[in-house]
């Protein structure tokens, strides 16, 4: 019995110090911004249900999370053609990426909102703000959101 605590020492200490180290650094993907977070209550406030939200693969696990939102890309087990839709949404962030593929990306899925956030842009230099087709809704220095307007002016 002896032998059996010696050993499991190490590995409790090694748990519990983890668990400490998350607990003080706050790292994503256990905590998220608390913009992020407002960000995701004023789109519960702000849009219907049946809205569907364009964000990265992590931000766009977090929100069904949170709120009662659908999502391009989600968790990957609940997201049909996960890797495609993954490999798709980095496309979009891509600056070389015309912005026709875009539009017809947004209207075929019937996308109502772009997240962009922290993780969004880190996947590319698309910078949503010059974009005719987007209109910004919400900003809160960390994340805006974009309603998606695809009607020709």
């Amino acid at each position: 019995m002896f032998l059996v605590l010696i050993f499991t020492i190490p590995s409790n200490l090694y748990i519990l110090a983890s668990l400490a180290a998350t607990a003080v650094l706050h790292p994503y993907p256990f905590f998220h911004e608390r913009e992020e977070n407002q960000a995701i209550a004023w789109l519960e406030q702000e849009t219907a249900p049946h809205d569907t939200v364009l964000a990265s693969y992590g931000t766009g696990g977090y929100i069904p999370s949170r709120i009662n939102r659908r999502v391009f890309l989600g968790y990957w087990a609940e997201t049909a053609r996960c890797v495609e839709k993954m490999a798709m949404v980095d496309r979009f962030f891509q600056s070389s990426t015309p912005d026709a593929w875009r539009r017809e990306l947004l209207a075929d899925y019937g996308i109502a909102n772009l997240f962009y956030g922290p993780r969004e842009a880190t996947l590319g230099d698309f910078d949503p703000q010059g974009s005719a087709y987007l209109s910004p809704a919400f900003d809160n220095g960390l994340v805006t959101i974009y309603r998606v307007e695809l009607q020709d002016p």
